[in-house]
């Protein structure tokens, strides 16, 4: 189950809060960076040169690949930019890791197997893929899946509206769109040598939501309103294990969290402050496009003298989603500091002996304790940090 705890805010001499209601501003919706399945897809033959563009969506491109798991067909290499190519020397299968990272920071990890044949044909293909809901005026992100042909690839973009760009030899989408509606665009490739993609031209239809309000509201009392007032977005770095002993192997991920702060009461050193919205990258948490209001109990209590580089025990942030899942922090004292007397970057570098560090849990549908992208249980969290918006 998801680890829960509660913060207690104790006040001397103090009367009851005042609560006032308000309306929050739109916030930016966040789509999860995601490395995306493909399921036709080509097998690479020996002493016949391959190419394939990795598909990818959500978070901020420019997207950079790494090979973080197992081996590569023998033959091929990875690009930073997703692209596997070579000329393959042996057959057999090959099962392998890929991560890539967005212009943010933030990571998505999928798992290939490829089976290199001894004979066969390679055709230069542009399959389609099913396409996401982004957000107006949020980052978008979206990479196309090519195989064949001889890179660099040459791509042609049709349609785009305001606020959106693409990318010449990926066709990466990229951008924030400023308006909403229905996005139809029409994609063409070509290869190095001028051959066209079977496929090309391709149609895609994206949706863009408008932004959704932040919703919440609750009350202002004594200290209040503070510095932290307002929107933040940052990354929550963690390393968890896989494997059973004594083939344990440790790995790290992000998630990137948007959040929407409101001041709750300020004393004895703390400012305590209700999440009234929030949004994760990671689909596990059930709160990615558009947000979601918080649980009751979501809550950041964060240093009331700024700038500060010696935080007090327990100060941190945890958000309860309507889903079970949770995200929790709390520190030892001096592990948290906040940037200047606006509160612009709260972020903090976590001690791995500090038993109450950070954790990530979200339920599944059933109830089941899941971690995001399907880990287990984090053994040592690393570091987050919230920017003002």
């Amino acid at each position: 189950m998801a680890i829960r705890f509660a913060w207690v805010l104790v006040l001397s001499g103090c009367g009851a809060f005042g609560t006032s209601k308000f309306t929050l501003p739109p916030i930016d919706t966040i789509v999860p960076l995601q490395v995306l399945g493909f399921t036709t897809y080509q097998h690479p033959v020996t002493g016949k040169f391959f190419a394939r563009q990795l598909p990818a969506a959500g978070g901020l491109p420019p997207y950079s690949w790494t090979l973080t798991a197992g081996s590569l067909p023998t033959g091929l290499s990875l690009s930073a930019n997703g692209e596997l190519t070579g000329t393959p020397t042996a057959t057999g299968n090959f099962k392998y890791t890929l991560t890539i990272t967005d212009s943010k920071g933030a990571t998505a990890s999928g798992a290939y197997s490829d089976t290199t044949m001894s004979s066969g044909s390679i055709v230069f293909s542009f399959p389609p893929l099913p396409v996401s809901t982004f957000g107006q005026n949020e980052d978008f992100g979206f990479e196309f899946f090519i195989e064949g042909g001889v890179p660099p690839y040459s791509f042609d973009v049709t349609g785009l509206p305001a606020g959106l760009s693409f990318e010449p030899t990926t066709g990466t989408l990229y951008g924030k769109p400023t308006g909403a509606g229905t996005l139809n665009l029409t994609i063409s490739v070509v290869d190095s040598t001028g051959a066209v993609a079977q496929g090309s031209p391709q149609s895609a239809s994206f949706e863009i939501a408008p932004p959704r309000p932040a919703g919440g509201g609750g009350a202002n009392g004594i200290g209040c309103p503070s510095a932290y007032d307002g929107d933040y977005a940052g990354l929550f770095n963690y390393e968890y294990q896989t494997g059973q002993p004594p083939n344990v192997i440790t790995q790290t991920a992000s998630v990137r969290v948007s959040v929407t702060l409101q001041c709750l009461a300020a004393a004895n050193g703390s400012v305590v402050l209700n999440v009234t919205h929030a949004a994760a990258s990671d689909p596990y948490f059930g709160c990615t496009l558009g947000g979601c209001t918080p649980m009751g109990g979501s809550v950041a209590t964060l240093p009331s003298t700024l700038p500060t580089f010696s935080s007090a025990a327990g100060q941190g942030i945890e958000i309860l989603f309507a889903n079970g899942a949770s995200l929790g922090t709390s520190n030892q004292a001096g592990d948290l500091s906040v940037s200047n007397s606006n509160g612009d970057i709260i972020s903090n570098s976590l001690m791995p002996s500090d038993p109450m560090g950070t954790w990530v849990a979200a339920s599944t549908a059933a109830g089941g304790a899941v971690f995001p992208n399907a880990a287990t249980p984090a053994t040592s969290f690393k570091s987050w940090s919230l920017t003002r918006q």
